[in-house]
């Protein structure tokens, strides 16, 4: 078992595995970006090097990444069904950039849908994230109360 929490990356992506490692940290958890939305930077080749080296330095065992709140790969709303499916594919390529074991992720809400509809729908979406994705970082589905 390995001890963790949450960690801001206010300060850069990079700078987070110097706040786990001072806080005893073996595990950390991170968004790769503002979990609310707006523009996403791109993670650069030396950040992400950096990151690893930082992680290593501190002892870090275990890095897992948490997808953005806005995912809903239930909504019958195709803006937010097809953009949550290109986020969640998005954060699965920034985390294997930072040698995460895992995105973690919420589904959604299906609201009114009806579950045989709301199964289809998640079935088609895993299809959809994965067709292109070759990364390392498996994905986890977190549930929700």
């Amino acid at each position: 078992m390995n001890i963790g929490c949450h960690i801001s990356i206010a300060k850069g992506i990079d700078k987070s595995p110097e706040t786990a490692g001072s806080l005893g940290c073996e595990a950390m958890q991170i968004f790769t970006h503002s979990p609310s939305g707006g523009p996403i930077a791109d993670i650069s080749d030396k950040t992400a090097k950096n990151f690893n080296a930082e992680i290593k330095k501190h002892g870090i065992k275990a890095v897992y990444v948490h997808a953005p709140y806005y995912i809903n790969l239930a909504s019958k709303n195709n803006k937010i069904y097809h953009g949550s499916i290109s986020a969640i594919r998005k954060n699965l390529e920034r985390a294997s950039l930072l040698g995460a074991k895992y995105l973690m992720m919420h589904l959604g809400s299906a609201g009114d849908m009806a579950e045989k509809e709301m199964l289809k729908r998640m079935k088609e979406s895993f299809a959809d994230i994965f067709e292109k994705y070759n990364g390392s970082t498996k994905l986890l589905i977190e549930n929700s109360a």
